[in-house]
């Protein structure tokens, strides 16, 4: 019980943090003494959870174990998610320190993002149904205020209304579904329904079925899958550009944890009621993703679109999977960390290359003329996205499609090639505009050296991955 109280001493300090900054918020403090408050606290945080996992705390994924009467799971998942989210938001702090300065925000603005990453840690944690909803709303309400803190701008504005109503709906979607498992089971608790699901024929249980498309279709909202998907444009775009990293990045690697957690929890002895469906969405998702990338002028919205691609390419994994355990869910995990750190990256260049309202491929002309550092950093996160050889793009989609055809789904990964080879058109497009044409703009910021060391370690994050230093065999070792 003591052993299971320390695993909880990374959300303890990310909450503690959290209360301590809106509870300074009144004081004159300077910027830089906040954000450095903010990753003193994360960086506690990333510390704490290392420590937990090399003292052997945790139990073995796949080993159940629980505290507060079964409502939280403790076990390496939950350390990987806890590492993995705290390490991304420490990247956007480190990487935007230059753009805050020139961006007037509260001390509640940091206070914010500390409650949504503690909502996001606490989604991948759940052991029930009704934990996991807490946790959903702990990082909703957050994010809708960081997406529209720029009250001046009428984008972030019109991005927080939608955002917070249609996440509302979801949110009484995902609350109606597990009110119907319950009537249908009599238990909230993901071990119970698994026991459940797999000890009872199912397809006659018309309760239990509609529960479990509601709480699908909250998750496929949380990853921006089809057809939850077209919110994501106008919201993430109508946020500045550290929210949208936060979103685009933090929020959905969560969203995906969440939806493992929920897998792993018991809904997979649930797949034949999703699963079927789950083949179209996929294909659906990808294809969709595509169309919307094409037709964008603005790099940042062809980011927004194509990141609902990515979200395809994993669910191509999920549609072919039978059977959940540590070596079925470390290709998705190889994949999250190589989607997340390329797309940290190239926002984090994107905020010193120019001004939120100049983000268009046109802007980008000639970059290599004045900045030969930021366009090869661009070059190298674009062809990661496309799973160029020796990045770790490559080694993420090897993965996903070489399990896929293990489990006999072809026409699912023809599908995602397809889709490769036609987001060369968008990101190579950008290559293009950076390196054969002569240079258009001189609306640049000046970075930081801690913005241009923090753009350095997430490039050799990806040229390890791709050399193969970096592999699924790491994660493999620690989830067991």
């Amino acid at each position: 019980m003591i052993d299971n109280i320390f695993s909880l001493i990374p959300l303890g300090i990310l909450l503690i943090g959290a209360l301590s900054l809106m509870l300074i918020s009144s004081k004159n403090i300077s910027r830089d003494r906040v954000i450095n408050l903010t990753l003193l606290f994360l960086v506690l945080t990333l510390i704490s959870s290392i420590i937990i996992v090399k003292s052997g705390i945790n139990s073995n994924l796949g080993v159940t174990s629980t505290i507060f009467s079964g409502m939280l799971f403790i076990d390496n998942l939950s350390s990987f998610s806890i590492i993995l989210l705290t390490t991304l938001t420490i990247i956007i702090l480190l990487s935007s320190k230059f753009y805050y300065k020139n961006t007037p925000l509260k001390i509640e603005y940091f206070s914010l993002i500390l409650f949504a990453l503690f909502g996001m840690i606490l989604m991948g944690m759940g052991a029930e149904l009704i934990s996991m909803f807490i946790a959903l709303e702990i990082a909703s309400l957050s994010l809708y205020i960081l997406t529209g803190f720029d009250k001046s701008s009428s984008k972030s504005t019109e991005a927080i209304l939608k955002y917070f109503i249609l996440s509302s709906f979801i949110g009484a979607f995902y609350l109606m579904g597990s009110a119907l498992v319950y009537g249908a089971i009599g238990s909230t608790n993901l071990i119970e329904i698994s026991n459940y699901l797999s000890q009872n024929d199912i397809s006659d249980n018309k309760l239990l079925i509609a529960g479990v498309i509601l709480i699908f279709s909250t998750i496929l909202f949380k990853i921006t899958a089809f057809p939850f998907h077209s919110w994501s444009l106008d919201v993430y775009s109508g946020a500045n550009i550290p929210i949208t990293a936060f979103l685009i990045g933090v929020s959905k690697v969560a969203g995906f944890i969440f939806f493992i957690r929920i897998a792993l929890g018991g809904f997979l002895n649930a797949s034949e009621i999703w699963q079927e469906l789950l083949f179209f969405i996929t294909i659906f998702t990808l294809f969709t993703g595509n169309l919307l990338s094409f037709k964008q002028e603005s790099v940042k919205k062809m980011l927004i679109a194509s990141s609902i691609v990515h979200s395809g390419y994993i669910l191509i994994y999920f549609s072919a999977i039978n059977s959940f355990n540590v070596q079925s869910i470390s290709p998705i995990l190889f994949y999250l960390i190589a989607y997340s750190f390329a797309i940290l990256g190239v926002l984090t260049v994107m905020s010193y290359i120019s001004y939120e309202n100049k983000l268009n491929f046109e802007n980008f002309k000639g970059l290599f003329h004045k900045r030969p550092f930021a366009s090869l950093a661009i070059s190298i996160f674009m062809l990661s996205f496309i799973g160029y050889p020796l990045t770790i793009g490559f080694l993420g989609k090897f993965y996903l499609f070489a399990s896929a055809l293990e489990n006999n789904q072809l026409i699912l990964v023809v599908f995602g090639v397809i889709n490769t080879i036609l987001s060369l058109y968008y990101y190579l497009k950008l290559i293009v505009y950076i390196y054969f044409y002569e240079y258009h703009s001189d609306t640049h910021f000046q970075p930081t050296y801690l913005t241009k060391l923090t753009v350095s370690f997430i490039v050799l994050i990806v040229l390890l991955g791709g050399a193969g230093v970096i592999d699924i065999d790491l994660i493999n070792k620690f989830l067991l």
